[in-house]
Formats: C-alpha cells, sequence, structure tokens
C-alpha cells in the first residue's frame, strides 16, 4: 500500500518516492474535495512516470509504471 511520508512526499509499493512542491499537494487535496484529483511526476521517460491520485482531500493510491500493463501507459500522438 502506497503512503503520504510528509505533506508532499509519497513511497510508492515499488520503492519509489515522489517528491512534489507542498502548495501543489495542498491545492490537489483541497480539489479532490469535490473530484478527484491526479498528480503526475513528470520525467523524460513516460513509460516511468508515477501518478499520485488524490480523492477526498487526501492520498488514495499511487499508480506505479511497473504495475500497469504497456497499453495503459501508452499515449496517443495528437500530431
Amino acid at each position: 500500500m502506497p503512503k503520504e511520508i510528509c505533506d508532499s512526499s509519497y513511497l510508492c509499493d515499488c520503492g519509489y518516492r515522489v517528491d512534489f512542491s507542498e502548495n501543489t499537494v495542498s491545492e490537489l487535496k483541497q480539489k479532490s474535495k469535490r473530484k478527484r484529483q491526479w498528480l503526475i511526476e513528470t520525467c523524460d521517460d513516460r513509460s516511468k512516470e508515477h501518478i499520485v491520485v488524490f480523492e477526498g482531500g487526501k492520498m488514495v493510491d499511487v499508480l506505479c509504471p511497473d504495475a500497469r500493463p504497456n497499453s495503459a501507459i501508452q499515449r496517443a500522438d495528437p500530431c
């Protein structure tokens, strides 16, 4: 089960630590009280991006690229 380490850091089941700005996380937690929110850690290799899911004002999950099937992480090219 993924867990919140502190106000803006999260630990994935795979052991990867995801860090964000405290202000960004605080805003998303507020928004998540009305609607589910996702915070994606951007990196050069999109197949390695971790996604933190917020719902009801708190973190509910960290989506790990290692746990997702390849088809779920492939993105359509808009061009």
